[in-house]
């Protein structure tokens, strides 16, 4: 998710139908400059080489959104009727882009997904294997420390930046009914919002995630750090 504004403009964007190394690329209609959808960096146009402002965010059904927030606000998609236009694609492990290319970043299959952040210190990636087997993957090497999150839910990921005053080279961190606990419950967050549930603990910020498959993030990021 990214700010619409630059500066002192505020943008209103739709799909281009275009692709940039086989991701979307969005069009402003200020400016009718072209943005690419992961890296939010402006490609062609009166705004090139600006980079939208990314902003924190997460992944999650319906119903967990619903559950925390049941005043929210949703965002509806209308309905267009018959088969999904990209269900072959997205069905076909094989096909990679629209044109075909090779999975040159053999880490893992192309096509699965993975959870990419974009940190001070460089990309990384978080794959959706890992969350399954760990529902808390701690990446102690990034600076600050990220815990990226799982709620055991399809689709759902949620990262946060953790206090610099906590140990994490050989941090256990627990995952159980919505309560993230470091050991002996030293520590407690809510593993939704990330506010601390004792004194002990300050509320986490969040850090935004970006879900996509492993070849486009890595073409993207091809230097990205991967929690497998």
């Amino acid at each position: 998710m990214y700010a619409a504004r630059v500066d002192t403009l505020t943008l209103t964007f739709q799909a281009s139908g275009s692709l940039w190394r086989d991701a979307l690329v969005m069009q402003d209609l200020q400016t009718e400059s072209l943005w690419s959808q992961i890296s939010g960096e402006c490609i062609s146009g009166a705004l090139k080489g600006t980079t939208l402002q990314l902003l924190p965010s997460f992944h999650t059904t319906f119903a967990e959104f619903r559950k925390q927030y049941p005043n929210g606000l949703v965002l509806e998609k209308p309905e267009r009727g018959g088969p999904r236009a990209y269900a072959r694609y997205f069905n076909d492990p094989d096909k990679l882009g629209i044109f075909g290319r090779a999975n040159t970043f053999e880490q893992l299959p192309a096509k699965s997904l993975v959870y990419g952040l974009r940190l001070d210190d460089g990309a990384y990636a978080v794959s959706e294997q890992a969350l399954e087997s760990n529902t808390a993957v701690v990446l102690n090497n990034a600076s600050p420390p990220v815990v990226v999150l799982s709620s055991g839910d399809a689709s759902s990921a949620h990262a946060f930046h953790l206090p610099a005053t906590l140990d994490t080279d050989h941090l256990d961190l627990t995952l159980e009914d919505g309560v993230l606990t470091t050991p002996n419950s030293d520590h407690q967050w809510d593993a939704f919002t990330g506010a601390g549930l004792n004194d002990a603990s300050p509320d986490l910020k969040t850090a935004p995630l970006i879900s996509a498959y492993w070849f486009a993030w890595a073409s993207f990021f091809p230097d990205t750090r991967l929690q497998e």
